[in-house]
């Protein structure tokens, strides 16, 4: 990603150039085709530029429109095409905009025809900020799901802001005070579910689907987008219903390609499959897209390398497949590359690496195909009181269709419809430091998050709108690896906000029960291996297999940074290795992570 920085001094001071050219500096690794600074009197903005697109062969940022606005951004912009015809529109004069005009500039002409409603006319992956010299006010937004990332923190009379955590960092007076809270959560749950927290105190993050407004006067924001609730869907013939994911399915990856090349990371199930089949058709050759798989070879049976393998010899296009157990766990935990921004899992580090070694050797962008799962829930809990004879009709006829009941995911809906699952989990870390884990009520909260998305507004999808909406979908921008030299933007084609809004307004039975409507509009264009493949769970615990391997190790033989006891008693952390049949040992390494990463950024 494009990496970009401001200063706003809120007392008017000017800003201070040598500290700008120092932000831009270190965001160079993040954008290397160019960095540039801008400043007058009260406010800066740098940028550090990767290009991805074709549209920003000749862009330049940060960018000014009449010398009134200026930008910096990280912006993919969707459906650009409308928009440029709204623009067109809704102007009073002759807008200078067409499908050429870099998606940096497309926005500041919407922020000249809207103002702070902008936002209400992009669609895309985005996170930028706007400084409006009359006003001497700053606009700032960030994407529907969050998928670009945007902090910021009020340091005396500055606000600073930056799409890059460790850039925000660098202003002089930044307090390294560390937020319990954020730190908390990635000990409970693996992650940050906080909208707002970050590891430090002083930085916090704008959510997803808001803006944030910055001026003398006030610091303020607010929430631009809720995820619709809308009817189900009623077509006549089946066959609508696939066309038209077709048709959403061309413009999602369409609108994340732009370019000539790309990379998609290759499952065996139906989710990417289903990427990689529709780039290959835009892309034009095989050849310009490049699979790549992780996977168990040896200590775990993984089946999803060998029918990764056969999506790729279908649409022949060139594949690599990196073997996790070929790596020991901790491997390079030294090497810069592995510099995080957030504590995150790095246990199995050096697999991240050289995969991203490998797709950046072949382009600049990565597809995945996460989206589908949260989106096709086959959730029965909408089928209440009279709905119940609608459920026994799509079952019946499912049988009669398939000559089987759905498979997996129908099962489980059924069990939870039932009453069967409670949705709760017992992997709550037993290490937590007693203090802590009681000012913070962290077993209360790890239990509510356990158990949250049983209930939901949503008449007819109560789940997938839950899982959609909640939380865990701020997994998007905080695992943010600072991977040295190596220049990939990763998009996922199936978070699209037109997309998942067309899930949701699926019928269950018979489009969201095993993923039907991926398994009907992929029917001549996958293979049939996958096509019928059934959804199945994986079996027993990968990890567990591979840290079975080492020399057993307990607490005691990792060298503790002296902050990991305000989080960890450490005593109580389970033994890893051969000895040790734990289930889930990631948890358990959660500590060892922290304190790796307390050493890189804290000291």
């Amino acid at each position: 990603m494009s990496g970009f920085a401001g200063i706003v001094n809120l007392d008017g001071a000017h800003v201070d150039p040598t500290l700008l050219d120092r932000m831009a500096r270190s965001m160079a690794f993040r954008g290397p085709d160019a960095q540039e600074t801008w400043r007058n009197g009260a406010a800066g903005l740098c940028h550090a530029m990767l290009r991805t697109t074709r549209e920003a062969g000749a862009e330049r940022q940060p960018v000014a429109l009449d010398g009134r606005f200026w930008i910096v951004a990280d912006a993919r912009i969707d459906a650009r095409a409308d928009l440029v015809r709204e623009l067109h529109a809704n102007s009073g004069q002759s807008r200078q905009v067409s499908l050429a005009t870099p998606d940096s500039e497309l926005i500041l002409h919407a922020f000249d025809t809207w103002g702070d409603a902008c936002v209400e006319h992009l669609l895309g992956d985005f996170s930028f900020a706007i400084w409006d010299a009359s006003k001497q006010r700053l606009f700032c937004a960030r994407d529907h799901f969050g998928v670009k990332p945007l902090y910021y923190a009020r340091i005396g009379n500055a606000f600073v802001f930056s799409n890059a955590l460790d850039t925000v960092r660098l202003y002089p007076g930044f307090s390294s005070d560390l937020c319990d809270e954020a730190i908390a959560d990635f000990l409970i749950f693996g992650t940050n579910l906080h909208p707002t927290r970050t590891p430090f105190e002083q930085i916090l993050r704008i959510p997803a689907a808001h803006i944030l407004v910055a001026c003398a006067n006030e610091i303020r924001a607010e929430r631009y987008w809720s995820f619709p609730i809308e009817e189900p869907l009623r077509y006549r013939r089946s066959q609508d219903y696939v066309d038209q994911f077709r048709e959403l399915l061309h413009s999602a990856v369409q609108d994340r390609l732009r370019c000539d090349r790309a990379s998609v990371s290759l499952s065996g199930g139906l989710d990417s499959p289903t990427v990689a089949a529709e780039a290959v058709a835009q892309l034009g050759a095989p050849e310009n897209l490049f699979g790549i798989t992780y996977g168990f070879k040896k200590v775990h049976p993984d089946p999803e390398p060998a029918f990764a393998g056969q999506v790729a010899e279908y649409l022949r296009v060139p594949w690599h497949f990196i073997a996790i157990d070929d790596y020991k766990p901790f491997e390079r935990w030294h090497s810069s590359a592995l510099s995080s921004s957030w504590p995150a899992d790095v246990t199995m580090g050096a697999t991240t690496i050289d995969l991203m070694d490998r797709v950046a050797a072949h382009g600049r962008v990565l597809l995945t195909g996460e989206g589908g799962d949260p989106g096709l829930v086959p959730s029965l809990s909408g089928y209440r009181g009279a709905r119940v004879f609608g459920l026994l009709l799509g079952v019946g006829k499912y049988l009669l269709t398939h000559g089987r009941h759905p498979r997996i995911g129908f099962r489980v809906s059924w069990q939870r419809w039932r009453g069967v699952l409670d949705g709760k989990s017992s992997n709550y870390p037993q290490w937590l430091e007693p203090t802590l884990e009681q000012r913070l009520a962290l077993r209360d909260r790890w239990q509510d998050m356990a158990t949250k998305g049983v209930t939901s507004v949503h008449p007819y999808r109560p789940e997938s709108y839950s899982g959609l909406t909640s939380p865990w979908v701020t997994f998007f921008g905080t695992d943010e690896l600072c991977r040295v030299n190596v220049q990939v933007e990763t998009r996922h084609p199936l978070f699209d906000v037109r997309v998942q809004r067309f899930f949701l307004r699926l019928p269950v039975l018979p489009w969201c029960a095993d993923k039907e409507i991926l398994r009907l509009a992929m029917r001549d264009r996958l293979p049939q291996a996958i096509l019928r493949r059934p959804k199945c769970p994986v079996q027993g615990n990968p990890m567990a297999a591979v840290l079975r391997q080492l020399r057993p190790s307990g607490p005691e033989d990792f060298s503790a940074v002296r902050q990991l006891c305000r989080y960890v008693a450490q005593e109580r952390i389970a033994a890893i290795g051969s000895s040790v049949a734990s289930t889930d040992p990631g948890i358990d390494l959660r500590p060892m992570n922290l304190n790796y990463w307390l050493s890189q950024n804290i000291g």
